[in-house]
Order: structure tokens, then C-alpha cells, then sequence
């Protein structure tokens, strides 16, 4: 009787350091947002051998979105430009130098884009996004309206040209298809300092009341879409691993259930 319980206690400690492992292995860390810099792009590569070998598998536009899963050894990180991508498809995820990912509210500077021969002159075309980096996937930090002139001196070529530039007290990044070329604006064609300045604050101001209400009227849908594109990975494994533990208490019922019936034998055989 002693050892047959012995063998069960047995069975139910090998099964749950099973589960702890693998809790504990082959589950990546969950997606990070972060966003692909470089003016020609960014090599990727295969795997890691491959990334330090310098034989790489591909190029990925400057100012993509990439999703960050785990870190890498030799400066690597491993993800995917894919936003639904899940733990199951991890064996399939490319390596990035982790010198070329940003983090989608880092600030780049404007002497990462190509200086220009002189300043450049341009205006508006309509609101446009002033942004941390040159590509969609970085964040707003203001916005001008229809027809304010701009002066830039750095470009930054992705999948459409960006251009650094400064505008009162908004610094960073624009689209170049939202503005037209003009020649130097003179003193008599310069608009009023102050009243730019208002113009700009006004639309910042009416931009960020606008995105408070609207966090503010689906604020259940904004806290939940994110964790669902973030932790689809974790909820797979989660789901396997609850198939696993209700595996190894079925298996554990029946070892109990086997062992109940080999001492009724053995009782009556006596």
C-alpha cells in the first residue's frame, strides 16, 4: 500500500516540474511596438549565425513597423513586421541588430537624414502630422495647419521622403508629399509670428481634446485591443498549457484509479 502511494505522489510531482519547465522554455517574451530606422533600410537576417557572419536575408524599409518578441545574444532582437503574429509562428521571426529598432515615442534626430545643399523652403498642403521619426509608426508631437511655411535642411528617404523641420515650438518629422516647394517667404509674405504660434497651438490643442475624448469614450476598447495584438502569443501558450495540466491530472486520476483496483486483487488473493 506504501509504495504503491509512494509511486503515485511520484507521478504528481514529475508531472507538475513538467509544467513549471515549460512555463519556464520556448515561451517568447510578448510583442514590444517599436519601429525600423535607417535611411536605406535595415538588414535582417535568418538567424543569428547568419546576423554575425554578415549574410543577411533581406532588407526592411526605413520607418516600418516591426514587433519586438525577445531579445537576442551579439546585440540581436527577434520579431516580425507581422502585427497578428502569435507564439506559433516564433521559429519564423527574423533577427534585427537591435541598434536599428526604436521605440515609437523615441525622438530622431535630424542629422540621422541627409544634410540638404542649403535650406529648403516649402508650405503646407493641408494638417499635417509633425512625428518623432520619419514614418507613420512614430508618435504625433503636433500638427500644422494648411498653409504654414516650413524650412528644412535634412531629408530622410523611406518608403516616401521625410523632412526635418522646425515651426515655433514644434520640432520633427513630416511628410514631404504634404508640402510644395516655394521660394524663400519674404518679410512682407511672412504671416504675423504670433498668429502662426496661436494657429499651431490651436490646432495641438484641438488635436489632443480630440484624442481625450475619444480614450475617454472608449476607454474599455483602448485597454483591451492592445493586450489582444500584444498577448496573442501568451494566450496560446496559456491555452496549452491548461490542456497539458488537465493531461497530467487525468493521467494522475487514472494511476489512483489502477492502484485502487491492484489492492482489491491483492486484498482478495489473501
Amino acid at each position: 500500500m506504501r509504495k504503491m502511494i509512494s509511486v503515485l505522489v511520484l507521478l504528481i510531482v514529475s508531472a507538475a516540474c513538467g509544467i513549471f519547465v515549460y512555463a519556464d522554455m520556448g515561451v517568447p517574451d510578448k510583442a514590444e511596438y517599436t519601429v525600423v530606422t535607417g535611411i536605406n533600410g535595415v538588414k535582417y537576417y535568418s538567424d543569428s549565425e547568419s546576423a554575425e557572419a554578415g549574410q543577411s536575408a533581406g532588407t526592411l524599409t526605413g520607418g516600418q513597423t516591426f514587433y519586438v518578441w525577445a531579445d537576442a545574444d551579439s546585440g540581436l532582437v527577434r520579431g516580425t513586421t507581422d502585427p497578428k503574429a502569435t507564439s506559433e509562428q516564433f521559429d519564423d521571426f527574423v533577427f534585427i541588430r537591435k541598434s536599428d529598432v526604436m521605440k515609437s515615442n523615441d525622438r530622431v534626430a535630424a542629422e540621422t537624414g541627409k544634410a540638404e545643399d542649403g535650406t529648403r523652403y516649402a508650405r503646407t498642403t493641408g494638417e499635417l502630422n509633425v512625428r518623432c521619426g520619419p514614418g507613420t509608426g512614430f508618435d504625433s508631437v503636433g500638427t500644422l495647419k494648411k498653409g504654414t511655411d516650413v524650412e528644412y535642411n535634412y531629408t530622410f528617404v523611406t518608403n516616401t521622403t521625410w523632412v526635418y523641420v522646425t515651426v515655433n515650438e514644434i520640432s520633427g518629422w513630416t511628410s514631404a508629399d504634404y508640402l510644395e516647394k516655394r521660394e524663400k517667404v519674404t518679410e512682407e509674405e511672412a504671416p504675423d509670428d504670433q498668429q502662426q504660434r496661436e494657429q499651431v497651438t490651436e490646432t495641438s490643442k484641438s488635436q489632443s481634446q480630440s484624442q481625450s475624448q475619444t480614450q475617454t469614450q472608449s476607454q474599455p476598447q483602448t485597454q483591451s485591443q492592445p493586450a489582444q495584438n500584444s498577448n496573442q502569443g501568451a494566450d496560446d501558450a496559456g491555452t496549452l498549457l491548461i490542456i497539458i495540466v488537465l493531461l497530467c491530472i487525468g493521467a494522475a486520476l487514472l494511476a489512483a484509479v489502477l492502484a485502487l483496483v491492484l489492492i482489491q486483487k491483492l486484498r482478495r488473493q489473501t
